[in-house]
């Protein structure tokens, strides 16, 4: 199976089985007016994890381990310290050895709307490359920056720039080492890809869940929990409305995190809606891309 499909068919499984439906439908991935490659859609040669089978899901499993939680009533909910949540996911990830992750970010007021698309694969101690693409739109005009890919191993780094003109595309490349000088590009920031990031970790904090489900994923016991209403996001303002899902596995990774809300400020309304998904953990492998040699 094409590695790209693999990836998109497990981030399909996991919000499948985290009940996100609402998080992944509409337009929320990418605006419909600027088609072209972005973190679910690279080019062949960018580099995308190493994987031979789909992972399956299988319904019916009972009590699979359970992160660090406490209970507050006799309903199954829970309250987490993102700080453990998050030191508890990043150490798994880095005693698998490898894994691959997608992110999609989308930010949405009145007049403007904001989407940061992005993907890693990380072998540790090993090779590292990631994608982003950016995406404003203000007042119905677009500017899409271009779409960069970065590969670094051994002290190296290079980049590709892919950008969006009248006649059709243009790319760039660069590449640099360590010292890395001004002019050179930045080597893959592997934290980011680690890490749950400062809205989820609030997300997190200032919510109560309820455990809502269990199953398999990629050979993992997973468990998933669901927050909305009441319950949700008492830390983000006292006008935040939204919704937020996790999934975890019985090593602590946090395979699946997802969340929508709504904050009032001076009258006026911000939308947020964020997904990531982490694929492939253990089983990753990160191939240098044949772009590197243009660098």
């Amino acid at each position: 199976m094409d590695r790209r499909v693999t990836l998109l068919v497990a981030l399909a499984l996991l919000a499948s089985l985290s009940g996100c439906s609402v998080l992944l439908g509409g337009d929320a991935a990418s605006p419909t007016s600027t088609p072209g490659p972005t973190a679910g859609s690279q080019e062949t040669d960018a580099p995308t994890p190493e994987s031979t089978t789909a992972p399956s899901a299988t319904g019916g499993v009972t009590d699979p381990a359970m992160p660090v939680g406490t209970a507050t009533d006799g309903q199954q909910q829970y309250e987490f310290d993102a700080a453990a949540v998050d030191a508890d996911h990043v150490a798994a990830l880095e005693a698998a050895g490898s894994f691959s992750r997608q992110s999609s970010l989308v930010i949405r007021n009145a007049s403007a709307t904001r989407y940061i698309n992005g993907s890693y694969a990380v072998e540790r101690d090993g090779p590292a490359a990631n994608t982003a693409n950016i995406t404003y739109v203000v007042d119905g005009a677009v500017d899409d920056l271009p779409t960069t890919t970065r590969y670094t191993e051994g002290g190296t780094t290079y980049e590709r720039q892919v950008e969006r003109t009248d006649g059709g595309t243009e790319t760039r490349y660069r590449s640099g080492s360590e010292p890395y000088g001004d002019s050179d590009p930045r080597p893959v920031d592997e934290t980011v890809a680690y890490t749950l990031g400062q809205i989820a970790r609030d997300v997190v904090d200032s919510s109560t869940w309820n455990r809502s489900g269990s199953g398999q994923v990629d050979g993992a016991e997973v468990t998933r929990y669901d927050t909305s209403g009441a319950q949700f996001g008492v830390g983000l303002g006292a006008d935040a409305d939204g919704a937020a899902t996790l999934v975890v596995d019985e090593s602590g990774v946090v395979r699946y995190v997802a969340y929508r809300f709504v904050v009032e400020s001076g009258g006026a309304s911000t939308e947020y809606v964020y997904e990531a998904g982490y694929t492939g953990v253990g089983s990753t492998t990160v191939d240098e891309p044949a772009w590197t040699d243009e660098a």
